[in-house]
């Protein structure tokens, strides 16, 4: 099967599973972040073994969850952990949680992660915006 179909047999499926919900905002977790699907109320989750052709985290602290909520008028997924190139995925399997929030109709991504850096002035604990 095709990256296309299974992006879209995901879509269908996550769809069905929460009666149409249309999604504008996702939000991509990345390690120590665990519980900020529920501070930011999300109210329902499928776990990723759950849904077809979905990859499975394998990394602590990537709980292979994904939440979806309400907040302001506006439905949010949560993806509680992500998988890595350097876990041995293919390009295609890290990127495909994003293709199927974008067909699924998400119009705003977050995406948070641990990194390092070297740039001059960036002090630890630093929130840094990439564009």
């Amino acid at each position: 099967m095709g990256l296309l179909k299974k992006v879209e047999e995901c879509v269908e499926f996550l769809r069905t599973r929460f009666k149409n919900k249309s999604p504008y905002i996702g939000i991509v977790l990345g390690s120590g972040l665990g519980s900020t699907a529920e501070e930011l109320g999300a109210t329902g989750f499928i776990l990723y073994k759950d849904i077809p052709n979905f990859p499975l985290t394998t990394v602590p602290g990537h709980d292979g969850k994904l939440w979806i909520g309400e907040r302001n008028e506006k439905t949010f997924i949560v993806l509680q952990g992500r998988v890595h190139f350097y876990e041995g995925y293919t390009m295609e399997e890290v990127t495909f949680p994003i293709r199927v929030l974008a067909l699924w109709g998400v119009k705003i991504l977050i995406v948070t992660a641990s990194v390092g850096g070297i740039a001059e002035g960036v002090k630890p604990g630093e929130l840094l915006l990439l564009k």
